[in-house]
């Protein structure tokens, strides 16, 4: 019974949530003050808008959690 819910069910649902999310906002915009109050209280955030910006290569290390678990 797990592999069944963790092999066909969990799977297909996640597929199910998230097509009907895209589907729900396409077409939308963030809400630009949402997009403020992330700058303003967020390094990480600004540090992400600056990487996206720039034409540099990504560095091998983030310095963060992902550093552990992605190679």
């Amino acid at each position: 019974m797990t592999v069944f819910h963790y092999g066909l069910v969990k799977p297909r649902l996640t597929t199910l949530i998230v097509t009907i999310f895209l589907n729900e906002t396409a077409g939308e915009r963030p809400n630009e003050e949402w997009e403020q109050r992330l700058r303003d209280h967020s390094p990480e955030y600004r540090a992400f808008e600056r990487r996206a910006e720039s034409s540099e290569d990504v560095p091998e290390k983030t310095g963060t959690w992902r550093d552990l678990f992605l190679p």
